[in-house]
């Protein structure tokens, strides 16, 4: 396997081969275990990174994207670059990596730190050479994973400047009505970071003055996400998805869900015409990993990995490490209007994928014609739903717009993520995903086929509430059996021996009473005309609430 391409590299190459089996074989070099930042720096130190590969915060190495050495098809989709994907097993030598890179011809251009994944930059462009090159690596025995950079696109239809009203979406959410109740309640919001991975930001529009903010672009390797090249298609995308999540309140043209969160705004796509809206892989992947370690709460990914269903190993090394380290992470789940099983990183489990709705020919919400869905009602395929369609959004140059696309329903729920974490902290991503779920209004849907499906569609109002009142009820034990004026946890009730968030009439508190009234506990409404009261009797250990 080491001397397949001895003929076509001549004998330098057979010698370095030779060496290379040596190291594996027989252990002819030591086994420094140094961590691999420290080997990749010493690599740097040996000129076996690319020349313009630049050191920055978190124990990140990284050069510029290559964006001369990129190919494209007739129709101008990337079709290769000169780079790949590597992940090296534990404990393997510096003078193994040294060896394996002079065998494949290959210097390091990045290095993506404790997920420990390098990327490589080949002395050539053609994508046989690069695949050759990975099985190579795959066949040495000293990688865990070897892929291509697999091109990632943004995921808009359409972004026009407009001063139409296009608040309908953030109305049939709830948003303000679940504000006021924040509001009349005086529920403390707790600060928290929103990660955006997108392409450039206008930050200097109007709507976000006074957003605190961090910022920075993968593709110059600095701190600077604004909009460079003003005639790229999607120019406004990253401006347009931040908005939805975090722009100010300041009552003028649009308030985000999560406005007085801070933004992490991560450029990951260039402004380059060449790349249309693309990227690589090794964006993606050191985007999750740079916003986790900036302690991201929400991590919003409005765009899609063209990665093979059967080569997801790096983009899930990234996914699984932010779920490990508590942060939710949301995406589109595509405009194609088809399955989008194998859209990625939306079709992962840990990630919330979101459809999109808009008003049907009929006046009904309904998925728009290009949403992605779920054949299957999988909700790890298709998560939840969010209006997608005719939206106001912030546009370049302190201007507004109308979109669609489910690139701007994904920040809706991004944005109630975040607004759930600023009054629980402590919530898991599991238990933010069952409350956004489970709080859900369920609508109607048609697919391509005609049948009609149940969504969930976001209610931020719910949710807020639901996450509200279950801060009340740490552990409560709805369901579990009772007697009368005991054994039931906090702001619960014990009717026919069952413990139970009913309410009751102003009756005798001694019997089993009937319902008169829903849920009537510290946030829930009780029918019109009554009110929902305390009293200091109890059936169980705080003052009984009914409805009067």
């Amino acid at each position: 396997m080491f001397f397949k391409n001895y003929k076509k590299q001549g004998g330098r190459m057979y010698v370095k081969r030779i060496a290379l089996f040596c190291i594996l074989l027989f252990g002819c070099s030591n086994n420094e275990n140094s961590s691999y930042f420290e080997k990749a720096k010493e690599l740097c130190r040996q000129r076996y990174c690319v020349t313009e590969i630049s050191e920055f915060e978190n124990d990140f190495l990284l050069s510029p994207i290559d964006i001369e050495n990129v190919s494209l098809d007739i129709e101008g989709n990337i079709i290769s670059g000169n780079t790949a994907l590597v992940k090296f097993k534990d404990n393997v030598s510096l003078s193994n990596i040294q060896i394996t890179l002079d065998e494949i011809g290959a210097k390091i251009s990045a290095f993506i730190p404790d997920v420990n994944i390098f990327e490589l930059k080949f002395e050539f462009n053609s994508a046989e050479e690069i695949e050759e090159s990975i099985s190579t690596l795959l066949a040495s025995g000293i990688v865990e994973l070897a892929e291509k950079n697999y091109v990632a696109k943004l995921e808009s239809l359409d972004i026009e400047s407009s001063n139409e009203n296009g608040l309908w979406g953030f109305e049939i959410i709830k948003l303000a009505e679940a504000y006021h109740f924040i509001e009349q309640n005086s529920i403390t919001l707790h600060q928290v970071k929103i990660a955006v991975l997108d392409n450039g930001f206008d930050l200097d529009h109007q709507e976000f003055s006074g957003l605190d903010y961090e910022s920075f672009d993968f593709g110059d390797i600095d701190n600077d996400v604004s909009v460079e090249n003003l005639d790229s298609d999607d120019k406004g995308h990253g401006t347009a998805t931040a908005g939805v999540i975090v722009a100010q309140n300041n009552g003028f043209g649009l308030s985000g869900i999560a406005f007085n969160a801070n933004l992490i705004a991560l450029k990951l796509f260039p402004d380059s015409n060449k790349f249309d809206n693309k990227t690589f892989l090794r964006n993606v992947v050191a985007g999750i990993i740079y916003a986790v370690k900036k302690d991201a709460s929400v991590i919003n990914m409005s765009f899609q990995v063209f990665v093979n269903p059967s080569d997801i190993g790096f983009l899930e090394i990234a996914v699984n490490y932010a779920y490990a380290h508590n942060v939710v992470m949301v995406a589109s789940s595509g405009n194609t209007g088809i399955d989008a099983t194998n859209h990625f990183p939306s079709a992962f489990s840990n990630v919330i994928s979101v459809g999109a709705t808009g008003y049907d020919e009929y006046g009904l919400e309904n998925r728009t014609n290009w949403s992605g869905f779920s054949q299957n009602d999988d909700p790890d395929i298709l998560t939840l739903a969010a209006p997608g369609k005719d939206l106001r959004l912030l546009g370049i140059d302190n201007s507004f717009a109308i979109g669609e696309g489910t690139s701007f329903a994904a920040p809706l729920v991004s944005g109630l993520a975040g607004l759930l974490k600023q009054i629980r902290p402590e919530l898991n991503p599991d238990e933010i995903r069952k409350i956004i779920y489970e709080s859900a209004t369920e609508i109607l849907v048609t697919y391509p086929d005609g049948v009609s499906h149940n969504w969930r569609r976001i209610n931020v109002l719910e949710a807020v509430k639901k996450a509200t009142h279950e801060m009340y009820l740490p552990n409560h034990g709805i369901g579990k059996n009772c007697v009368v004026s005991s054994d039931c946890d906090f702001d619960l009730f014990c009717i026919s021996g069952i413990c139970t968030e009913t309410c009751f009439e102003e009756k005798d508190r001694d019997q089993d009473l009937g319902v008169s009234c829903d849920n009537c506990n510290l946030f829930s409404e009780c029918p019109v005309g009554t009110t929902c009261k305390s009293f200091d009797q109890s059936f169980g250990r705080v003052p009984l609430r009914i409805c009067l």
